[in-house]
């Protein structure tokens, strides 16, 4: 972004030239106009837009949802004893791959 530029239109710019959105679900997320705003445009991009994918991340123990939770997969990176595999899962939801057989390789130390 540009300094003296809208940083909404920034990220309505570009949300548009995007596939792929992701959300970070905490306590303090939910009550954040700014990560509403975000939410919403989210939304709006994919209304517009069928093959885009919003991407929920969840951190810390709580764990507070977003409405559009309830029918759609996220990642869990509450368990930071998984945080391998969720990592792994994040960037097979990035490349628009379903994780599997791959995660022995991918988790095993080089």
């Amino acid at each position: 972004l540009v300094p003296g530029k809208s940083i909404a239109e920034g990220l309505a710019n570009a949300l548009s030239n995007s596939k792929k959105g992701i959300v970070v679900v905490t306590p303090e997320a939910i009550e954040s106009d700014w990560v509403k705003n975000e939410y919403y445009q989210m939304l709006h991009q994919r209304s517009r837009d069928p093959g885009f994918s919003i991407i929920p991340v969840v951190l810390g123990q709580e764990f507070p949802g977003f409405p559009f939770m309830q029918d759609i997969l996220w990642v869990d990176f509450r368990d930071p004893g998984q945080y391998r595999q969720a990592f792994y899962r994040l960037v097979c939801a990035i490349k628009g791959i379903p994780p599997g057989p791959r995660l022995l390789i991918f988790l095993t130390p080089c």
